[in-house]
């Protein structure tokens, strides 16, 4: 005996109409995910940004001498010793003169990385101990 076969009917809502498939919705969803991490992105790029570029305020002067304790070099330093300061670093500037610099101060002695965004200006980077010995310099970062 032969079975006759049945075609199966897809299930319809009271509505009258069909449901979205699974995919529909996932990629919909999706959309929405994208469009909002791109507004959440976007205004934070807009708030970041500042109004006016920074300007370099000196705080101090820092003298650099050789082995035999000759004087090398003098710059005019702005100090980063929190951790705002030591973040914010020298991003927005457009320009620093020849003989200014920046001084981060950290907490402990250890290796320190550092984030470069928005730093339009090339820089040369010497790293001192705490036995204020220069421990290595990255020109032109």
């Amino acid at each position: 005996m032969k079975r006759k076969e049945t075609k199966k009917k897809e299930a319809v809502p009271p509505s009258g109409k069909k449901p979205f498939p699974f995919a529909y919705k996932v990629i919909g969803a999706g959309l929405v995910i994208a469009s909002a991490v791109f507004f959440v992105v976007n205004n934070f790029l807009k708030k970041e940004t500042p109004e006016e570029e920074y300007m370099f305020k000196k705080e101090g002067e820092l003298l650099f001498l050789d082995s035999l304790n000759n004087k090398k070099i003098k710059i005019d330093i702005e100090i980063a010793d929190n951790d705002y300061d030591r973040q914010l670093g020298l991003m927005f500037r457009k320009h620093m003169e020849e003989n200014q610099g920046m001084l981060f101060i950290f907490p402990a002695e250890e290796m320190q990385s550092f984030w470069m965004r928005n730093t339009d200006i090339s820089l040369d980077m010497i790293f001192v101990n705490a036995g204020q010995k220069i421990v290595t310099i990255q020109r032109d970062t």
